[in-house]
């Protein structure tokens, strides 16, 4: 038998049969392994990653790494111990839970657990959920958990065997938002800390990378910072007020390691615009932001101990610019496969007029209109009067010019999709769309966000348009500092235009009609920056190849 005839359950796969590619990927995969130690992947939705990885596993010892619940739960299906954030896990030491539910109103987790770095200690420990849901998956031969768990914690660092980073496409920008410390005047005037150092820190307060001396003072407001709540005494110890204090302990520790360990490190301190937790009405306070300017430190500590990396995402395009440059990556093996769904049932219509730039609309404010009745012409035209779209854009205030002026233009029933509560998280907005079964309903948002774990299958939603590009922040001192280097400056172009890609995918799963036939998905591109001949440079092929100009 060769390995081409190998049935997905012989691997300890729950289907009898392969996917278009799956097996060829599977087969490549593992010898690129044998002879690499880095192999990149890129498999388009519809042709099953998650039972690739769990073909690898069999035999080998692996950890694989996810950014949300929804792929953690896909794993559990091929027969992985998943291990999810603390907060997911409820507390079950009865005296705790009970005092909670009767002062408090809520019911700790094991986020609230003050036996955190002794979890040994708790007199319940051999039924707590996320104490025993740990053990299993630790010490499992397949465990799937967080990227953040996999920086912050030693013992998965010390698994040896074959690491998995799923979603690779945003693992440099997961990285980086781990590796960074926040924290507002609130919540530091709540423990009584010193005020901010290094207010209006940087040319105009927008920050800069700290100098040695800086760093100093920074490292100084830690250590006093570190003392306002390094005690928490017995009334305390098992309240809300001291699992409180502990998270801010942490925090707090995890910010010295990092200004500890050499980098260059950007600061920045100024008058924000916040939300009290209390009131949500705005505020504004000083609020401190901390963070690497390279994930390099973050992968080095995950990979650590790894005798592999197996890193895949529906969407690549340009593995040097979108991971090995950042990750100090030298040698990989990298391969790309086609899209199992034919061009013709997934086509990208490009309906671009206008370049949505920051310069272009200053000079052209009514660019917002012009592209409004572009986009809902195009819908009008080339979708079913019942079917459910998105229309993504690069910021809130594109996001309210785009609702305001596609209502009018949109025929035939469709209505822009209303959100009942103003200053909805993005995770909140999408669940409302998601569970909502309202037909003809546009849907305008943010592209930042719906790259992962967003999955718009069936009716949920059957065309995306792209309405922006998220082209770096001109205007943001850390974007800026990170598009100086040449590593940082490709990774902007290549993940900006791998958000294009992820945000058309998101209707195109590869479903079938009940005769067979692929079912009929669209997109459409209506900023000319995501049609230049740039963007053309960071397209995988098979996204290139469903392009239609009309």
């Amino acid at each position: 038998m060769t390995m081409l005839d190998i049935a997905p359950w012989q691997l300890g796969l729950p289907h009898s049969e392969w996917r278009i590619y799956q097996l060829e990927a599977f087969d490549d995969a593992q010898k690129a392994l044998a002879a690499h130690d880095v192999v990149i992947m890129e498999a388009p939705v519809g042709i099953g990653k998650t039972a690739i990885a769990g073909a690898l596993s069999d035999g080998t010892e692996t950890t694989v790494l996810v950014q949300n619940l929804g792929l953690l739960n896909q794993y559990k299906d091929y027969g992985f111990s998943i291990l999810k954030g603390r907060n997911e896990y409820i507390c079950v030491l009865d005296d705790k839970v009970d005092d909670w539910r009767r002062k408090y109103g809520r019911i700790p987790t094991a986020g609230d657990c003050h036996f955190s770095h002794n979890m040994h200690a708790c007199p319940k420990c051999d039924v707590c959920p996320y104490f025993i849901a740990r053990e299993e998956a630790l010490t499992s031969p397949r465990m799937a958990c967080t990227y953040k768990y996999g920086v912050v914690s030693e013992r998965l660092q010390k698994r040896g065997g074959l690491i998995v980073m799923d979603e690779i496409h945003n693992a440099v920008r997961e990285f980086l938002g781990i590796d960074s410390f926040r924290m507002t005047d609130t919540e530091r005037d709540k423990y009584d800390m010193p005020k901010f150092p290094l207010l209006d820190f940087g040319a105009n307060g927008d920050g800069d990378v700290l100098d040695q001396p800086s760093l100093y003072q920074i490292l100084g407001w830690s250590v006093n910072a570190l003392s306002c709540v390094s005690q928490i005494n017995l009334f305390d110890e098992m309240s809300p007020t001291g699992a409180d204090k502990r998270k801010v302990f942490n925090a707090i520790t995890d910010l010295q390691h990092l200004l500890y360990a050499g980098d260059e490190i950007f600061y920045k301190c100024k008058i924000t615009e916040t939300y009290s937790k209390r009131s949500g009405v705005p505020i504004k306070e000083p609020v401190m932001e901390i963070k690497a300017l390279s994930p390099k430190r973050v992968y080095n500590r995950v990979i650590s101990g790894k005798d592999s990396v197996f890193m895949m995402s529906a969407t690549i395009g340009d593995p040097t610019a979108l991971i090995c440059n950042e990750f100090g990556i030298d040698t990989w093996h990298y391969k790309s496969w086609p899209h199992p769904v034919p061009p013709d049932k997934r086509p990208i219509y490009n309906i671009a007029d206008y370049a949505m730039t920051h310069t272009n609309i200053m000079h052209d404010p009514g660019l917002y209109k012009k592209q409004a009745a572009r986009i809902a012409r195009w819908i009008n035209s080339y979708t079913e009067r019942d079917h459910r779209g998105i229309v993504l854009t690069t910021s809130n205030l594109k996001v309210g010019k785009l609702r305001e002026y596609l209502g009018p233009y949109l025929k035939d029933g469709r209505t822009t999709f209303k959100l009942s509560e103003r200053g909805m998280g993005l995770q909140d907005r999408i669940n409302t769309f998601v569970t909502n079964s309202d037909k003809g309903v546009v849907h305008v948002d943010t592209i930042q966000g719906w790259g992962t774990g967003v999955d718009l299958r069936g009716d949920i939603a059957r065309y995306s348009v792209v309405a922006g590009v998220p082209l770096p922040n001109p205007v943001d001192r850390f974007d800026q500092l990170r598009f100086e280097t040449p590593e940082g400056r490709a990774f902007s172009y290549a993940y900006a235009y791998n958000s294009v890609m992820q945000a058309t995918g998101r209707v195109t799963r590869g479903e079938k009609d009940d005769d067979g036939t692929y079912l009929l998905n669209t997109g459409a591109l209506a900023d000319m920056m995501s049609t230049s001949p740039l963007a053309m440079r960071f397209y995988s092929s098979w996204f290139k190849d469903a392009i239609v100009k009309i």
